[in-house]
């Protein structure tokens, strides 16, 4: 077992949440490192996390119930509303994370206590309960919660007893610490067990000797083995004569082949004979008349290839000629447009000249335009800069037409002025000064709701935006399992066909070396046995052979591809699920951002609560300072 991160929250004095990762720095570059820190500052806190994920308990306090932490107070942090507990660690079955949660629920009452197992590798629940995980946990780390608190949490008050013990009673204490008091015990089994094995070993020597009492004597043996060679000599005699006797009937079979497949080549030779007797009776005065025929081709095929030339020319020229009309009446319909363009009578050979000085004349009147476009403009700047303060600006309206409109919004503006200060109910005793102090003090009220209200509308699109990632990865998460189970289906299957191909090329190379000696037939050296110079089935096993080897070679690269990606997919599965987890937690924290916000400003501008929107804000700013700048007109 090796832990590679331990999490939690809320455990004890460590109020909050708490990492420690072991497998980045430093942690990495040292192998070994300490816990140290004064009494109280959670040295303890960070044993106990391990001990609780894993098996629910804890070295101080024994197994945890829901009764022992609200009885001693241990555990949760004192007025927090959760805690939990997780250790991820690796062991030979892979990566798994064991988790201890507890929490308080809406009624303040503590709920009981849950405990799960997450599966790195699959990237799933294990399906157990919460009694049932400590026990899992067991059989993954091979250890219990006694050897393994033994074994790799020493706790503090235990060594402290070992420490301060006398040397007599250190041997018992470091026994009871460590767990090594069964290697006493086993040493009294192994005792006993090598008594029981020499009492053991002392009887079967006895039997031995009776047996030998029953064996034969050496001149007995002597004979039996003498008897043994002489029938063997016989056997070996027997056995050459039936090899001779089958060799001389396999040897008679052959030549009994070959003269079955003489007869069948002779026959299909007179069949053959026969055929091309009749073609020359059928066929043969044409093919002589084309013989004669044969000498003139090259001529005849020069006359032929002559005469399509000269059809192809013909056409050529056609088209020519075609072309050449369309071409003069497309000049003649330049020329005419040329004409209407600069409303002069020029011939062919002045469109040249004429064209150009009628750019020049073009271009001149263009830079002119230009020019005058560009005094309008400067102009009109000028103008809508004098207009930036009032509603009106100058676009491409004409000039006279602007004039009304401002003569217009100037009389509006007067009487909206006289309407503005009879609204404000102003007169010569009205305290100006303040009236102006109390707008400006509602205005900059006003601002700093307007920037409130701007970050709970930060808030809500930030929650907007983890909302639709969420969404993403888990369109993106959702087939991944169903294809990494796919992919390890199929890799199980090709694994068996693989096996079952490796089983085929070892039979057949098992054949194969029971017939060694067709490896040293030659082409066109005779067969010692039937005397042929072609051995077709020489090479039989060896053609199989390799074709076996390369379906296996296909096989294995078909697995180690699949292998491959079924990797990435488990990878990217594990990578989209951290990813999903962390997005989760964020928009959880955003939620509870923009709830407070929400809250925070609906107690501190009540007065503003009607407003649902930036713009809303900037024009009730903009009415305030309408209004502050009419009192102090007025003043």
């Amino acid at each position: 077992m090796k832990i590679l991160k331990i999490e939690f929250e809320n455990i004890n004095s460590l109020k909050g949440f708490h990492e420690i990762d072991f497998s980045k720095e430093p942690f990495i570059t040292n192998s070994l490192f300490a816990i140290t820190g004064p009494t109280g500052s959670g040295k303890s806190t960070i044993l106990d996390v391990i001990s609780l994920a894993l098996f629910n308990h804890v070295p101080r306090l024994g197994k945890i119930t829901k009764n022992e932490i609200l009885a001693k107070g241990a555990i949760l942090t004192r007025n927090q509303r959760n805690a939990m507990a997780r250790i991820t660690y690796q062991c030979k079955s892979g990566i798994f994370s064991s988790q201890w949660t507890i929490e308080v629920n809406r009624n303040n009452n503590l709920n009981d206590y849950d405990m799960e197992i997450h599966d790195h590798q699959s990237g799933k629940l294990l399906d157990l309960k919460k009694s049932l995980v400590p026990s899992r946990n067991e059989e993954l780390i091979g250890l219990n919660y006694d050897q393994f608190i033994k074994a790799v949490l020493l706790a503090q008050g235990e060594f402290a007893q070992f420490l301060k013990a006398k040397k007599e009673e250190r041997g018992e204490l470091l026994e009871k610490i460590t767990g090594t008091g069964i290697y006493r015990k086993l040493g009294i089994k192994a005792f006993e067990k090598n008594k029981e094995a020499n009492r053991e070993i002392q009887q079967q020597q006895n039997e031995i000797q009776i047996i030998k009492q029953d064996l034969l004597d050496e001149n007995t043996i002597e004979a039996k083995k003498s008897q043994l060679i002489h029938k063997t000599s016989q056997l070996e005699k027997k056995q050459k004569e039936k090899e001779q006797l089958q060799k001389s009937i396999d040897l008679k079979k052959n030549i009994q082949d070959h003269r079955t497949e003489l007869e069948k080549k002779q026959a299909l030779q007179k069949t053959a004979s026969d055929e091309l007797k009749k073609f020359e009776l059928e066929n043969g005065f044409p093919l002589k008349q084309h013989e004669k025929v044969q000498e003139r081709s090259d001529e005849l095929r020069a006359w032929h290839q002559l005469k399509k030339d000269i059809s192809q020319n013909e056409n050529l020229q056609e088209k020519l000629i075609e072309s050449s009309k369309k071409n003069t009446s497309r000049k003649e319909e330049l020329l005419q447009k040329t004409r209407n363009l600069t409303k002069k009578a020029i011939s062919e050979d002045e469109v040249q000249n004429s064209l150009n000085s009628f750019r020049d004349q073009v271009l001149k009147l263009q830079e002119l335009r230009t020019a005058k476009l560009n005094s309008y403009s400067v102009k009109k700047d000028q103008l809508n800069s004098e207009l930036r303060d009032t509603a009106l600006k100058l676009e491409n309206q004409k000039l006279e037409d602007f004039i009304d409109i401002l003569k217009d919004e100037i009389k509006i503006t007067s009487e909206e002025f006289s309407e503005s200060l009879e609204k404000l109910k102003l007169d010569q005793q009205t305290d100006f000064s303040e009236q102006q102090g109390l707008q400006k003090s509602q205005l900059a009220l006003l601002r700093e709701a307007a920037v409130k209200f701007r970050n709970i509308e930060g808030e809500k699109k930030e929650i907007d935006r983890l909302e639709k990632e969420i969404s993403a990865l888990n369109a993106e998460i959702k087939d991944l399992p169903e294809i990494i189970s796919s992919e390890k289906k199929e890799l199980e299957f090709l694994q068996k066909d693989l096996k079952i191909l490796i089983l085929e090329r070892d039979n057949v190379r098992l054949k194969a070396s029971l017939e060694e000696h067709r490896s040293n037939l030659k082409d066109n050296e005779p067969c010692p046995l039937c005397g042929a110079l072609h051995h077709p089935f020489a090479l039989e096993d060896e053609h199989s052979d390799n074709e076996l080897d390369s379906k296996i070679v296909l096989q294995e690269e078909k697995i180690i591809k699949l292998q491959k990606q079924h990797s990435l997919n488990q990878a990217k599965f594990s990578n989209l699920e951290k990813n999903l987890n962390s997005l989760e937690e964020k928009l959880s924290k955003s939620r509870n951002k923009y709830q407070s916000l929400k809250n925070q400003f609906s107690e501190s501008f009540q007065d503003f609560s009607s407003l649902e929107s930036l713009d809303a804000f900037e024009n009730s700013a903009a009415k305030m300072e309408v209004k502050i700048e009419l009192i102090s007109s007025a003043e």
